[in-house]
């Protein structure tokens, strides 16, 4: 699961927010406990993305190991960039750092995630660091519920003072990780009530069990690229066919014959052509005897001379110069 997906249930709700104000405005140490894959630590990285503003300076150290002194203060070293060579010079540097932010109006969160790894002399060291006054650094260590039993057994409630405040993971409700599976993956098949019941059941409603259980149901499989489609594959491919289908026929519609029978217009003249198949053309009936065509050009000939002669007499008839009136002059006008 992507840890930047973070879901807050009606049973969580303001819950990181509440942490947060108690990380700006106190310098209890928050403890975040619950049963494994309950959401600790993405509730950790939530806590740090709220909180992070200019205000803050961020070290995350998340353990998988017996972690004591040194290799703690290793870590923390890397995290904040510090320069030291031995542990009490890593320590002395992290004071140093909470007392330059302190005097800037700043201050330095640290988170410890999986943090019932620490040794008793690690969580002690951390203690410490809470108690070193003005300036200490705001803590926060998410771990297993035995992590209380063992602050508890270290006295670490009395020697804050009682500044520890302790938050547990609960379970989600049914509702609630119904909504969460979809949430975090909107298209992921939809389990049906029956699947979605047993899935609940394996899982005992933590996020992080209900993600393996869907997993283990699914296969892992459902969670491939292919599986996303929103169709199945078969439907997608004859999908493809009908629409090259479609495209191939727009084409051929779109893209004109060799012989066009549009007609064109020339000179006021309507021209179709017409295409007849000549094997099965009679040449006789097509093309006249010859003698036939020769006497038929003469009377043509002589007709047209006829018209030419007769349109010229009438051209002359028009173009004769029309006469020209004077306009009287003025000794000839009758008063």
């Amino acid at each position: 699961m992507s840890q930047e997906f973070y879901y807050e249930p009606p049973s969580r709700l303001q819950l990181v927010d509440k942490m947060a104000h108690l990380l700006r405005y106190s310098d209890f140490l928050l403890v975040v406990t619950g049963a494994s894959g309950s959401g600790k630590t993405r509730l950790a990285h939530q806590l740090m993305h709220v909180t992070s503003d200019s205000s803050t300076q961020q070290a995350i150290v998340s353990l998988s190991a017996d972690t004591g002194t040194k290799p703690l203060l290793i870590s923390l070293k890397k995290a904040l960039q510090l320069e030291a060579n031995t542990q009490a010079e890593a320590l002395a540097a992290i004071h140093e750092q909470c007392k330059a932010l302190d005097e800037v109006g700043q201050h330095l969160m640290i988170v410890i995630d999986n943090a019932e790894w620490l040794n008793d002399e690690a969580i002690e060291l951390l203690a410490g660091l809470l108690m070193s006054g003005t300036g200490g650094p705001r803590l926060v260590l998410a771990g297993e519920e035995s992590l209380v039993k063992r602050l508890v057994s270290l006295g670490i409630p009395e020697l804050l003072e009682g500044r520890v405040h302790v938050e547990t993971l609960s379970a989600f409700t049914e509702e609630e990780g119904h909504e969460f599976l979809r949430l975090l993956d909107p298209l992921r098949p939809e389990l049906t009530p029956k699947a979605y019941k047993k899935v609940y059941q394996l899982s005992d409603g933590y996020p992080g069990g209900l993600v393996e259980s869907v997993d283990l149901l699914q296969g892992p499989e459902t969670s491939s690229p292919a599986s996303r489609l929103p169709l199945p594959v078969p439907h997608i491919a004859a999908i493809a066919v009908v629409i090259l289908v479609l495209v191939g026929i727009s084409l051929w519609q779109l893209f004109p014959s060799d012989v066009s029978s549009e007609p064109e217009i020339v000179d006021g003249r309507v021209s179709m052509p017409v295409t007849l198949p000549l094997d099965r053309v009679d040449q006789s009936e097509v093309l006249p005897a010859p003698i036939e065509m020769a006497d038929e050009r003469s009377e043509l000939s002589k007709r047209l001379a006829a018209q030419e002669a007769e349109l010229r007499a009438n051209q002359r008839v028009i173009e004769a110069p029309p006469s020209v009136v004077e306009a009287p002059a003025k000794s000839d006008i009758v008063e």
